[in-house]
């Protein structure tokens, strides 16, 4: 771990400042550094470098992110309020204007899980200053920055846009048990389950947009979501989200079919807030669904 005279100046500064907020002694904070007390005393008076075992050590110890360390962003209110109070603490930056529900984020968290291990999970969290006991509650809120932030990162880490997709319709069994899965299940077609979630159940889980069909049949759907004014003027910003968050959004949208137990739709979106148009335009196909519907319908099959 390389890093110069002036980063290893702040990063004791950064140390000092963890120590006297959580009210650690200097042995508590050697013993993590993996020192004795005299070289830590030795190292702290002359400014010294770490090694990268201390570094990572100490950072392990209080789930927090190396770079962060080194460079200062730590959210210091948070990791004492996950220290000592409450694990599951937001920090201020995902607490205003928090109108999504946690099952949004959970389902992408999931997704990495299953696929890359909890431990990578848990990086990523401490990138943001959270712990997973935040998202073990899918209906508390959280802001549309954090699934932002999540995916920005995500992307910057080599996620592809069909990777966002199939995080989206990984929902599907996340949500499978869900009170608005179970009422889509009782609906008497797949449009009128789409035309139950969009247009009455939407604002139970996303207060971020505003949803509606613009045309269905017996075989497809178009959904048109819009930016809602209030949540635009409360993060103080002319748009939120990103291209990586509406394609998770269209996976989602595909999931709903794969919510009644049938096979997911196929789920495209056309028009893009971030790509200059007025809306997001989701053209959603469930064919496959419409058919597996019927036939689990055949009398001889009740």
């Amino acid at each position: 771990m390389h890093y110069s005279i002036s980063d290893v100046t702040k990063l004791w500064e950064n140390i000092e400042s963890i120590r006297w907020s959580l009210r650690f002694s200097h042995k508590d904070v050697a013993d993590m550094l993996l020192l004795t007390l005299k070289e830590y005393e030795t190292l702290k008076q002359k400014k010294a470098a770490l090694s990268a075992k201390s570094i990572m050590n100490f950072t392990l110890q209080l789930e927090i992110d190396p770079l962060k360390l080194i460079e200062g962003t730590i959210d210091i209110m948070a990791l004492v309020q996950r220290r000592y109070s409450d694990r599951a603490y937001i920090p201020e930056r995902y607490q205003v204007a928090a109108f999504s529900r946690r099952r949004t984020s959970i389902h992408i968290l999931d997704y990495l899980n299953k696929r890359i291990g909890p431990k990578y999970v848990d990086s990523i969290l401490w990138k943001f200053d959270l712990d997973r006991a935040a998202f073990t509650n899918p209906d508390l809120t959280i802001n549309i920055r954090f699934l932002t932030d999540l995916c920005s990162h995500l992307h910057q880490h080599g996620a592809s846009y069909d990777t966002f997709y199939q995080m989206g319709v990984n929902s599907t069994s996340v949500n499978k048990d869900s009170p608005f899965a179970i009422l889509m299940r009782g609906s008497r077609s797949v449009l009128d389950a789409y035309d139950l979630q969009i247009n009455h159940l939407s604002h139970f889980y996303d207060q971020n947009y505003n949803y509606r069909i613009l045309f269905g049949d017996s075989t497809s759907v178009v959904i048109e979501s819009t930016q809602r004014e209030n949540v635009l003027n409360l993060l103080q910003t002319p748009s939120f989200g990103s291209t990586y968050v509406c394609t998770a959004r269209s996976g989602v949208m595909a999931a709903m079919a794969g919510l009644m137990g049938l096979p997911v739709a196929h789920s495209q979106e056309t028009h893009c807030i971030h790509r200059g148009d007025s809306a997001c335009r989701y053209h959603v196909n469930f064919e496959e669904a419409a058919r597996s519907f019927q036939f689990s319908r055949r009398p001889e099959l009740q």
